[in-house]
């Protein structure tokens, strides 16, 4: 399968031990880091287009494709400026924000470049993690898979989106209910 975010592949490296403290510091600068960008975007944000929202209607809940914003990266999304601790700390394979074509931030999709539709559910699926999760376990959830895994591709919340987006992608008539999938995964990491 060719990744949907060519800019983000990486191979998995190994990480460096990191205690529970450290994971949980990274954690808090990270929300932190989110929380600051989309009070950034949010003056720019837009709901999605009754058109999308009716093409996706099959797939996703009503609350997430009616209250969901998206916002034109004015200006251009930029890197934490925890990352340079990380590098020192020796963490490998951070996701260059600079490079992707969009992201999500708990309820606004925020994107560099004109953004398909494809590229729009994978987001949309972000967003009903953040929604069944919440922010808080979502974003250690994400941490947690990045540092097991060793890189982006192999974190089990990207992996999902992925998987779902290219099943929509192939197959955009054979309904599905992103609501269930996520749902699945979500009772997964709490079992």
């Amino acid at each position: 399968m060719r990744p949907l975010y060519p800019e983000l592949s990486s191979k998995p490296v190994a990480q460096p031990p990191l205690g529970p403290r450290t994971i949980e510091r990274f954690c808090d600068l990270l929300t932190r880091y989110l929380e600051e960008a989309r009070a950034q975007y949010i003056y720019f944000a837009h709901p999605l287009e009754r058109e999308m929202q009716e093409a996706l209607a099959p797939f996703f809940h009503k609350e997430i494709l009616e209250h969901s914003l998206f916002a034109p990266a004015h200006p251009h999304l930029k890197n934490p400026d925890f990352y340079p601790e990380l590098r020192r700390m020796g963490i490998k394979g951070l996701i260059d924000l600079r490079m992707v074509t969009a992201i999500a931030f708990k309820d606004i999709v925020v994107y560099q470049e004109k953004i398909t539709l494809r590229s729009i559910f994978h987001e949309l699926v972000h967003l009903e993690q953040y929604r069944q999760l919440g922010a808080h376990n979502f974003i250690h959830q994400y941490v947690q898979g990045f540092f097991a895994g060793g890189c982006y591709e192999a974190i089990p919340l990207e992996t999902q989106a992925f998987d779902l987006d290219t099943r929509f992608h192939n197959a955009p008539l054979e309904f599905f209910n992103v609501e269930d999938e996520v749902g699945r995964l979500a009772h997964q990491h709490q079992t």
